[in-house]
């Protein structure tokens, strides 16, 4: 398996440009398999420095304390550096009104990105995950019942686009790892929780994979192989897409790069006809956030010619308008990135008891010592960060956003209070955890309050 592994890191390149990766480690088969093949590479491959990282998310009490006794135990015996962090999964989920699952994802990326960042020791350049064949399929048939189009049906990559996240063992079988883990007698610990069928990824592993390998010998594989060619399809399509879009939408502000621009589609500039120019109008809309319902209430129109129809997309950040011409769309958030700021108030206060605060979501208390004068205000860009309360982490704000279920008007219209370049209050809704009181010690609390003041335009 070790000679399969090193081909399939070589081949797809997967440690290009790399120094240091952190290994994410849960103590199950697939994550301890991922750490003796990756220390047997590294002992090969002179200057690759590994670490682990594990999270223990108190969900399964005494269990989830062997996990890290184990973890802690099988780092120190691999000479491998350990990050650890502890989580109060479910009281996050309530505070935060979101599902424990969500929830755990939120902390467990947001602890990598941290990590990732630096903010402990050197930075990683990237984050090895161990997913392998089988959860790829499951993924497929998850993505399956979704609706999903080719992009979801390709399953997961092995490196993510941003060269992050690293799966060196989507070549590998369950039971390959499984084996592998036994003839190098390798201890591990098993989740009590993958035999229960509270989710959809158990149920596809355990209710509809089984049936569908006894009909087929060698299914997973050979779907993986399949994924793997709609993978190359995706890529060319994506291509064919972006040539077309190039001849034939009309940008309407080109030059302004920094926000979403109205476009137009003259009909007479389509040079395709039947399932070509479904396909380039099935790939437009799903670019501007349109669902599937929405998408056939579009062809239909296109079928018929009735101008003057206008249909909004999923998450409320556009519409597309039905011309006598053409097709144009107009996004709602135009003239976002305005510098007018929001009307607000700002004070120094002492704050002497956390119950003393006001607990409205318009109003923020930020430690005044780590702020940098002036503060500022903002709209969202592509690629923002920041820490969440709650978390030691950083997460995208698109990523945040999408947790909250925020429509495109609503994302759009956001404001960002920031110290320096750090964004210290996505203002009513988060503030940054670095910036939070912290009344853990005792002690007068010196406080900068910022309240919003409604207004018509806000």
């Amino acid at each position: 398996m070790y000679g399969h592994f090193v081909e399939y890191v070589e081949k797809e390149q997967l440690f290009a440009g790399c120094r240091r990766l952190l290994l994410a480690v849960s103590g199950g088969v697939d994550s301890v398999v991922l750490l003796h093949l990756m220390g047997w590479y590294a002992r090969e491959h002179a200057g690759l420095e590994l670490a682990a990282a594990h999270c223990n998310f108190h969900l399964r009490g005494e269990e989830s304390m062997r996990d890290e006794t184990f973890v802690r135990s099988l780092a120190q015996n691999a000479g491998t550096p350990l990050f650890f962090a502890e989580f109060q999964t479910e009281k996050y989920a309530r505070e935060h009104g979101i599902s424990v699952e969500m929830a755990a994802r939120e902390l467990r990326y947001g602890f990598f990105e941290e990590l990732l960042a630096g903010k402990e020791t050197d930075a990683f350049d990237a984050c090895l995950l161990a997913h392998h064949a089988n959860d790829n399929v499951e993924t497929f048939f998850i993505n399956i019942f979704r609706g999903s189009g080719v992009k979801g049906l390709k399953g997961m990559l092995p490196k993510s686009p941003d060269g992050r996240y690293i799966r060196p063992l989507l070549f590998a079988l369950r039971s390959e790892i499984l084996e592998y883990a036994r003839q190098n007698q390798l201890d591990f610990v098993e989740d009590s929780t993958n035999a229960e069928p509270m989710c959809v990824r158990n149920r596809v592993r355990h209710d509809v994979l089984p049936v569908l390998e006894r009909h087929c010998e060698g299914f997973v594989g050979k779907l993986n192989q399949s994924m793997q060619t709609l993978r190359l399809a995706d890529a060319l399509i994506s291509d064919w897409f972006a040539r077309l879009s190039d001849r034939i939408v009309v940008r309407e502000n080109p030059q302004d790069a920094g926000t979403e621009t109205p476009e137009f589609i003259p009909v007479e500039r389509l040079p395709l006809a039947g399932a070509h120019q479904d396909l380039f109008w099935e790939l437009y809309l799903r670019a501007h956030a349109f669902n599937r319902r929405q998408i056939e209430q579009i062809a239909e129109n296109r079928k018929n010619g009735i101008s003057g129809k206008r249909f909004c997309n999923a998450d409320g950040s556009g519409f597309l308008l039905r011309e006598p011409e053409g097709w144009r769309w107009i996004p709602q958030g135009l003239g976002r990135h305005k510098t007018d700021e929001p009307l607000h108030e700002e004070a120094k206060v002492e704050v002497l008891r956390k119950e003393d605060m006001d607990t409205s979501p318009d109003v923020a208390y930020l430690d005044f010592d780590k702020l940098e004068f002036p503060l500022s205000w903002r709209h969202w860009m592509p690629g923002d960060r920041f820490c969440p309360l709650g978390m030691k982490g950083f997460r995208k704000l698109s990523d945040f956003f999408k947790d909250l279920h925020l429509g495109g008007v609503q994302k759009e219209r956001a404001w960002l209070l920031c110290s320096g370049k750090d964004i210290v209050w996505v203002a009513g809704y988060r503030i940054d955890n670095r910036y939070r009181l912290d009344f853990s010690t005792p002690g007068l609390k010196t406080a900068w309050m910022v309240r919003l003041i409604e207004h018509e335009d806000r």
